[in-house]
């Protein structure tokens, strides 16, 4: 320090003001942390008891490898202030700091390393310690976790106030980030998914930032296509960079970020200001609908004005019944009754053929055939099948706040008319108010934990021929199902006209989303498509 130090603050650095400069400085930032001898990062003054959350994240760091963490998870389930009075809560509040939500933060992180420290009043702590109590620790004891901060949440002191969990997944991908970033640089697409996912739900007062804040974690080839410039539209901003993308990785992927038509934009550019766009698997997308005879090759390109994209398709079927879409926060309702805004399919079919067959594609279909953590879902889940849908006053308090046994009553409840082969989804399910159908099977929990993921921006839907799927919520009857080349997940889309379609979004088609699947034998021929 006697030697002297740069110290440079993007809050000081860059004059916000002057968009000429901003255009300028952006593309710096990279090499700014890159070249730093540290990262330091400020969480902001101490309050609501951060310096208890500090010390929880420490000691749960500590604590983080399995048998420690199995021991100490004993003890939290006996005494849950065992780490500390109001520690849980302290950590609520402490990880829904606006802190965490800004588009800038991915850039610090990603670019520092695992001892960067992570500064809050008087109290500091590494980023691993952050990620191993958040992750490594949490991921033995999920379900206890979550109780734990939501309890503390629900005091007198906090009333009214929202708690929207813990920002886990934040943390978990910002480490994926910091990793590809130290192993490969720049140059890989590997995590372009879980970063674009971030950038969605984060904070930016420019909404160009939504794009221009990650751009220095993009491969070399994607930035030196975009170039920084806060005077044009954002539309033209997001059209620009969804190119640059489709250009670069050579696939349809991004499509999964897609949300339905946007006003001035091309259906296939995303609109990153959508933040309640959620795709099938929050990480990198492991799922693999694609066909391998249209796959080998990629013909996907550009009209000569960029506005349409032409690409190849193979037409899976037609949507023909809808469910409710699942509201999200809790506790809030449509206008409409639940009833009325189904819409009932027009036909009994069931493409499953069999009882068994049904039942494990209804199954499957509720969870998109995944864990939580994206493995495939194990048969163990079926038990979500003997669970009773409780919706009345007979609900225990543990499972009336538990928000994963909240996603199955709303999902199920609420589309319990939806006919499935000419049966009411109601009657797949136990229907007995009997307090012993009350304690679910244990195999469920992780189920409706990944029903809670899932379902959101989403509903239920048959298909003419009786397939089982999971589309947008702005889906509408006769919408087609498609696989498009290149692209590890079923589309959605909307005629406009003979060859003219526009995206409205990702869909889980039970039959159709692994490598394998007997059903795509069903798939008809490829045909060119303009999407527009």
């Amino acid at each position: 320090m006697q030697l002297g130090l740069w110290i440079w603050v993007d809050a000081l650095c860059i004059n916000q003001d002057d968009p000429q400069e901003r255009a300028r400085e952006v593309p710096r930032m990279r090499i700014i942390y890159k070249s730093a001898l540290d990262v330091v990062i400020w969480l902001g003054e101490g309050r609501d008891n951060s310096d208890l959350a500090i010390r929880l994240i420490k000691t749960l760091s500590k604590f983080s490898e399995e048998n420690n963490a199995l021991s100490v998870g004993r003890m939290l389930s006996k005494d849950p202030n065992f780490l500390g009075v109001g520690a849980w809560r302290a950590l609520g509040q402490l990880m829904n700091r606006e802190y965490w939500s800004r588009v800038w933060i991915m850039q610090e992180i990603a670019l520092g390393n695992a001892q960067s420290p992570l500064l809050c009043g008087q109290e500091a702590a590494t980023w691993d310690d952050f990620v191993r109590a958040l992750n490594t620790f949490t991921a033995h004891h999920l379900k206890l976790v979550f109780t734990l901060v939501e309890s503390q949440y629900s005091s007198a002191e906090l009333a009214g106030t929202i708690y929207s969990g813990l920002n886990r997944g934040r943390i978990i991908h910002f480490r994926t980030a910091q990793n590809t970033e130290l192993l490969h640089g720049p140059e890989t697409s590997d995590n372009l998914m879980p970063l674009l996912d971030l950038g969605r739900r984060a904070l930016a007062t420019d909404n160009r930032d939504k794009v221009y804040g990650i751009l220095g974690l993009m491969p070399t080839a994607i930035r030196e296509v975009v170039k920084v410039d806060y005077q044009l539209p954002v539309a033209e901003v997001y059209a620009s960079f969804a190119r640059a993308i489709f250009e670069t990785v050579r696939n349809l992927a991004i499509l999964e970020q897609c949300s339905g038509p946007a006003i001035g934009m091309p259906s296939w550019a995303q609109d990153w200001t959508e933040k309640d766009h959620y795709r099938l698997f929050g990480g990198n997308c492991n799922y693999h609908a694609g066909i391998e005879s249209m796959d080998v090759s990629f013909t996907a390109h550009f009209s000569e004005d960029g506005n349409v994209l032409r690409c190849r398709v193979a037409y899976i079927d037609t949507i023909e019944g809808l469910g409710v879409r699942f509201v999200y926060p809790f506790g809030t309702k449509s206008n409409e009754s639940w009833e009325d805004s189904i819409v009932q399919p027009r036909t009994c079919s069931n493409a499953y053929q069999t009882e068994n067959g049904l039942h494990d594609a209804l199954w499957r279909t509720l969870v998109g055939n995944r864990t939580p953590n994206g493995k495939k879902a194990p048969l163990s889940y079926s038990s979500l099948l003997k669970c009773p849908i409780l919706l009345g006053e007979e609900v225990s308090e543990e499972l009336r706040s538990w928000r994963g046994r909240k996603a199955f009553d709303q999902v199920v409840g609420q589309n319990a008319a939806l006919l499935i082969a000419g049966r009411s989804l109601a009657s797949f399910f136990p229907t007995e108010n009997d307090p012993i159908l009350a304690l679910d099977p244990a195999e469920s929990h992780d189920a409706m934990e990944r029903m809670f993921r899932l379902h959101r921006s989403r509903r239920l839907a048959v298909t003419s021929r009786g397939y089982l799927g999971l589309v947008p919520a702005a889906s509408r009857q006769d919408d087609c199902i498609g696989i498009l080349e290149r692209c590890p997940v079923a589309m959605t889309l909307r005629r406009v006209s003979s060859h003219e379609f526009e995206v409205i979004g990702p869909a889980y088609l039970h039959g159709f989303m692994e490598s394998g699947d007997r059903f795509k034998e069903d798939v008809g021929d490829c045909w060119q498509i303009n999407l527009r």
